[in-house]
């Protein structure tokens, strides 16, 4: 490369103790993510620590039915506090339920901090979660994990047939709060 592109260029890496130079224009870019800005902005003791450097608290709770529950069933799991994040590496744990049973893991309807109406929705953490047989499944809120907006009671609902007296149910969140 000649002394005009090097100025010109920026150093990326090193290969075989060699610089790499990526110049203006080329394929390597460089990409900000949306708390890497604010944190540039702002000092990092301002920045939520629900957004970065919170602490994550386990979450559990636990349903052995003691009846026979027919097809959309619900069992109340916990509520959660307004202002927490769910994790998407939280995980349900389930008995056999049976052929063709699946499960979904979301929230009920509720109000947020200013009193106004939160949809309920019932997948929000897991949809259609295969239940035939005893197992465990990842709950997936998303990418960055759901803020509850209020209280939040979370729940989960059988479909495909009767939720059975061996349909044991376990749910370890994670979330972080501070």
């Amino acid at each position: 490369m000649d002394a005009m592109k090097k100025r010109q260029a920026r150093i990326i890496g090193v290969i075989n103790g060699q610089p790499v130079y990526s110049v203006a224009g080329g394929a390597v870019e460089s990409y900000d993510s949306d708390n890497y800005g604010f944190q540039v902005a702002v000092k990092l003791k301002e920045i939520d620590a629900r957004e970065m450097l919170g602490r994550v608290r386990a979450v559990y709770a636990k349903v052995v039915p003691d009846a026979i529950g027919d097809a959309a069933s619900v069992a109340n799991l916990i509520k959660l506090p307004a202002g927490y994040r769910v994790l998407p590496m939280s995980k349900i744990y389930f008995g056999a339920f049976g052929a063709s049973r699946t499960l979904n893991v979301g929230y009920g309807a509720h109000t947020d901090e200013q009193g106004d109406a939160v949809a309920a929705d019932p997948d929000a953490f897991g949809a259609a979660i295969d239940v035939s047989a005893a197992g465990s499944s990842e709950l997936a809120a998303n990418t960055k994990g759901y803020k509850t907006v209020g209280e939040t009671p979370v729940d989960c609902i059988v479909a495909g047939g009767t939720w059975p007296i061996a349909g044991e149910v376990e749910l370890q969140m994670l979330v972080v709060n501070d």
